[in-house]
């Protein structure tokens, strides 16, 4: 486990929000703000196909997802405190009825055949589990990163980034930093919209208050999923 006060912050004026190439080049700048370092014991808990480490991988980097090596991110192997830096990288969006064109990519990024969530609150749901299950191993004044969005579903705007915030809060994980990718949208055919077209994601940086106890089973389920 990694001595990290004993690292220096490398941040050369990196910019809170800025159009980042890929999710690759915007983990490259985490490791440069300091809260990935090259000592630190690192668990991607959502590996899929590695995007995130094609420019900066750590020495000690761990993968698991349910296509790599069978691991779901809601019951890892990993033991309580164990970790320095956990990364997670769920689903944006709900995938809606199983007839949409992008089901095919959210089951092979996901490996969720039976649990791909179609609603909003079953998206949240699996979330909150994979938050807690992010909190239970890593260590006190370790990092947990995670890749979320904004999004439009039916006739609501559902504000993930902030509901993952509340959520962390409660259970200890506190917001030490929020990095804003700006991305060019892609094509589409539609040629009118009711909202704003998305294009930003956010990757928040959570931090294990260092004197948060550990949670029971018992203490997540009643702080409950208030993302509503």
């Amino acid at each position: 486990m990694s001595a990290r006060s004993a690292a220096a912050p490398r941040n050369a004026g990196i910019l809170a929000a800025q159009q980042w190439p890929t999710n690759a080049a915007l983990i490259a700048d985490v490791h440069r703000l300091g809260y990935i370092t090259d000592d630190d014991l690192v668990v991607d808990v959502t590996y899929g196909r590695g995007g995130f480490w094609h420019q900066y991988r750590p020495a000690n980097l761990v993968a698991h997802d349910l296509r790599l090596d069978g691991v779901d991110f809601r019951q890892l192997p990993e033991a309580d405190g164990s970790v320095d830096v956990v990364v997670f990288d769920p689903p944006y969006v709900p995938q809606g009825g199983r007839t949409t064109s992008t089901v095919d990519d959210f089951i092979d990024r996901y490996g969720l055949v039976d649990d791909a969530p179609s609603t909003h609150d079953k998206l949240f749901e699996l979330i909150a589990a994979g938050l807690a299950e992010a909190r239970r191993i890593v260590r006190p004044e370790g990092y947990v990163l995670v890749k979320c969005q904004t999004f439009k579903h039916g006739e609501r705007l559902h504000d993930m980034p902030a509901a993952i915030k509340r959520r962390g809060e409660r259970i200890g994980l506190r917001l030490e930093d929020q990095l804003t990718m700006v991305r060019t949208p892609g094509p589409t055919n539609r040629t009118s919209f009711v909202a704003a077209r998305r294009n930003t994601s956010e990757l928040l940086v959570l931090q294990l208050r260092p004197r948060s106890r550990a949670l029971s089973l018992s203490d997540i389920e009643a702080a409950g999923y208030e993302a509503r």
